[in-house]
C-alpha cells in the first residue's frame, strides 16, 4: 500500500506545484511600449495639434486585471509643447455579458506658464464588437474654465469588425457635454479602416464653432514588446 501511495502523493506535490507556478505566471506583469506618428492628432473628434502632424509614445503594464501606463505626444502649433498622458485602469469580465473598465486619467500639458491639467474618471463596457465608454471630468488646474473642467461629460458608442482579408472596421460616435453653459458642446463621428499597422480615418463634429468640416488622417502606430 505504501509504495501505491507515493506515486499519487508525489503526483500531487507537483501538480500543486505547477498549479502554483501558474499562478505566479499569471500574476507577473507584462510591460510593453508603443510608437506613432499621425498626419493629424485627432481626439474625440478634434484636432489636437492645429491639423499638423504629431509623433507619440508610451508605455504599458498589464498585472492580472491592472493596467497602467504613460503615453506622450507632440502638439505642433499648439499653445502647448506636448502633452502627457498617466492612467491606471482595472478590467474585469460581467458574466454572460462581456467586459468592462474602470479607471482614471490624467491629462498634463507642460509649457512655459501654462502647464494645463485635468483629471478623468474612465468607464467602459464591451460586448463582443460593441463598445460603450463614458468619462466624466474629476477636477482641472482651473475648475472655473468652460471646458475641460469639473462636471464634464464625455460617451461614446463603437463598433469594430476584423475582416478575412485582415483589414479592421471601425465607427464611433460620441458626445461631449460641457458642465458650463458657456462650453462649446458638440457631438462627432469616426469611420476608419485599418490594415496592421496602419490606419486611415474620417472625423466629422457638428455643434463646435469653427470645426465642423470633415478631417482625414492617416496614422501608423507599432507596438514592442519588452
Amino acid at each position: 500500500m505504501n509504495n501505491t501511495m507515493k506515486p499519487s502523493i508525489s503526483l500531487i506535490v507537483i501538480l500543486a506545484t505547477l498549479s502554483t507556478s501558474a499562478i505566479t505566471v499569471n500574476a507577473t506583469a507584462k510591460t510593453s511600449g508603443n510608437v506613432g506618428v499621425t498626419s493629424n492628432y485627432l481626439w474625440r473628434g478634434t484636432t489636437q495639434s492645429s491639423d499638423d502632424a504629431a509623433v507619440s509614445g508610451g508605455i504599458d503594464t498589464e498585472l492580472a486585471n491592472f493596467s497602467f501606463g504613460i503615453w506622450a505626444s507632440s502638439l505642433a502649433g499648439s499653445a502647448a509643447t506636448a502633452e502627457v498622458d498617466t492612467y491606471a485602469a482595472y478590467n474585469g469580465k460581467l458574466p454572460g455579458f462581456g467586459g468592462y473598465k474602470i479607471g482614471l486619467t490624467n491629462y498634463y500639458y507642460p509649457s512655459d506658464g501654462l502647464d494645463d491639467h485635468f483629471t478623468e474618471l474612465n468607464t467602459g463596457l464591451d460586448w463582443g464588437p460593441v463598445s460603450l465608454a463614458m468619462d466624466y471630468t474629476l477636477a482641472s488646474k482651473d475648475d472655473t474654465g468652460s471646458e475641460f473642467s469639473k462636471g464634464d461629460l464625455h460617451y461614446s458608442l463603437g463598433a469594430s469588425k476584423d475582416t478575412r482579408s485582415g483589414l479592421s472596421l471601425g465607427g464611433t460616435l460620441g458626445k461631449y457635454d460641457f458642465e458650463d453653459a458657456a462650453g462649446d458642446d458638440y457631438s462627432y463621428a469616426q469611420l476608419s479602416l485599418g490594415k496592421g499597422d496602419f490606419t486611415f480615418a474620417v472625423d466629422k463634429t457638428s455643434g463646435r464653432i469653427g470645426v465642423n468640416a470633415p478631417r482625414v488622417s492617416l496614422s501608423w502606430a507599432h507596438a514592442i514588446d519588452f
